[in-house]
């Protein structure tokens, strides 16, 4: 289970960081 942890943290944040940016470029639009 701390593998998953270990793996999915920075994937998460990661996934957040992209999201992000999508939402900022399609407000600048």
């Amino acid at each position: 289970m701390a593998a998953i942890n270990e793996i999915g943290k920075p994937l998460f944040s990661l996934l957040f960081f992209h999201w992000m940016l999508t939402f900022q470029k399609s407000k600048l639009n």
